[in-house]
């Protein structure tokens, strides 16, 4: 009796077990991450790292259909709110390399002010907070780890660094994807 139990809770509930594929896991010691496991890039992870109240700077690897892999980037700054970067450079290693620099172009100028953006999906209305974002193309490189390090960040005339942030490589693991619930 109890098996039929069991299969029934897990039928109901929708959730089917997937190989999860190779990804990117990102690690910060303050950040969360998060995976979005009801879209076509369900392999991949977030990492969200709220700096200050209405202040998010947010990132993750996608991977291209042509295996092209790109770091995104981005700060999320709430109506209210704002930033100002040492510079609009972003620095990135790969498996321990000198760290390179790329330039995001959203981050220019570097005093950045929040606000709100407004989206429609699905015929629906959607306020978010505004998010100053960028990607640097790291081509079809399947490195074990990947570095970035963003400027020195200063919000109330305080000197905030967000720390390295690394991603770690991934594989084998299965994820349990709400197919019922998506």
């Amino acid at each position: 009796m109890r098996p039929v139990i069991l299969i029934f809770t897990v039928i109901l509930s929708g959730c089917i077990a997937v190989p999860r594929g190779d990804y990117y896991r990102p690690v910060h010691p303050e950040g969360k991450t998060s995976s979005r496991t009801c879209d076509p890039g369900g392999n991949q992870e977030i990492l969200s790292l709220e700096i200050r109240p209405g202040v998010t700077f947010q990132s993750s690897i996608n991977t291209s259909e042509t295996s092209e892999k790109d770091i995104w980037v981005s700060f999320r700054i709430e109506d209210g709110h704002e930033l100002e970067l040492a510079s609009n450079i972003l620095e990135v290693s790969i498996d321990g390399t000198a760290f390179s620099t790329s330039k995001i172009d959203s981050w220019s100028p570097i005093n950045l002010k929040g606000g709100t953006e407004v989206y429609f999906i699905n015929g629906k209305k959607f306020d978010d907070a505004k998010s100053f974002s960028g990607k640097v193309n790291i081509g079809i490189l399947d490195p074990e780890k990947i570095s970035l390090r963003t400027p020195a960040i200063y919000i109330d005339r305080e000197t905030i660094r967000v720390l390295d942030v690394e991603f770690e490589l991934r594989s084998g693991e299965l994820q349990w994807v709400p197919r019922l619930n998506c």
